[in-house]
């Protein structure tokens, strides 16, 4: 039995490893931290005996058993707890829009940390595996730190700039002519309304004009000189192994930015592509402290 966990159906990467699952006849079963969210489910604890249960007719009694039953997991993300409170209309707010607004953010407040309870005990379970690709609730990458260490191993990396001031900005795109914002965290996907899709978050080149809009102070944003490439790599670490792939998007000005912008009329170039060795050294130092598995950028 190989269980599979994910944040919510529809990721392209778990749908197409669960594929291959398919095709090589594995038994399997996908557990979706969406789940918490989006529909019902119980965790049951008695003497002795301890079941969870998505009322989907799914009873998955192997989430506590993966090493009894010789079994194998792959953590691949978890949900981070939000909860759309008006979305569920759980709650009676009452009739003055700003109490329902304030009561409404610390009910969300409330209802993130009890799903967090009931979120750690189940990755503490699953923790406990030790035939699992990934860590279980493994330490959140932190953006800025990994450039720290980066630069301190000799691995070159953008100048970077963390600030919510506009006039520093504006010093910082003077000298640099081109700059770059992209999220410190991981990027999210805006439902649009009229299910014509979703909004996602890219790395995105800023304008002086825009600069020019924004009010002397705006929300704290990580800036970046802009790198010109030749192309760029995304390189996946597993096993003391690396595997990496070159991307040719730089010639086309629609992935020109982030290659994620997919151009379905005229795909980018992507081949298999050797590090040199003293890269690969001073990558392995920086990833020595991620389990099992990592990607690189």
């Amino acid at each position: 039995m190989i269980i599979l966990v994910s944040k919510s159906d529809g990721e392209q990467s778990t749908d197409e490893v669960i594929d291959w699952l398919f095709f090589k006849n594995q038994e399997h079963t996908r557990i979706n931290g969406s789940d918490f969210l989006e529909g019902c489910f119980s965790v049951t604890l008695a003497k002795g005996f301890k079941k969870y249960n998505i009322h989907n007719n799914r009873n998955i009694e192997n989430l506590f058993n993966v090493k009894r039953n010789r079994g194998s997991l792959w953590f691949r993300r978890w949900y981070d707890g939000t909860v759309n409170l008006s979305k569920k209309n759980l709650f009676n707010f009452g009739s003055k829009k700003k109490d329902a607004i304030d009561t409404s953010v610390i009910l969300n407040d409330h209802m993130k940390n009890e799903r967090r309870v009931i979120s750690d005990w189940i990755l503490c379970h699953l923790q406990k595996n030790n035939r699992s690709l990934n860590r279980c609730g493994f330490k959140q990458i932190n953006k800025l730190d990994i450039l720290e260490q980066a630069a301190g191993l000799g691995l070159d990396i953008p100048e970077t700039i963390v600030t919510n001031s506009k006039s520093e900005l504006i010093r910082f795109f003077k000298t640099h002519k081109r700059i770059v914002t992209k999220a410190m965290s991981d990027g999210i996907a805006i439902n649009v309304k009229g299910g014509t899709g979703n909004a996602m978050m890219y790395t995105e080149e800023v304008t002086l004009d825009f600069i020019n809009k924004l009010s002397q102070q705006f929300g704290v944003s990580l800036f970046q000189s802009l790198l010109e490439k030749e192309f760029e790599l995304r390189i996946f670490y597993l096993n003391c192994k690396f595997y990496a792939m070159a991307i040719f998007s730089q010639s086309n000005t629609k992935t020109m930015i982030d290659f994620r912008r997919y151009d379905y009329n005229k795909f980018n170039r992507w081949v298999p592509f050797i590090l040199p060795k003293k890269v690969e050294k001073k990558l392995e130092k920086l990833l020595c402290y991620v389990p099992h598995w990592s990607r690189v950028e």
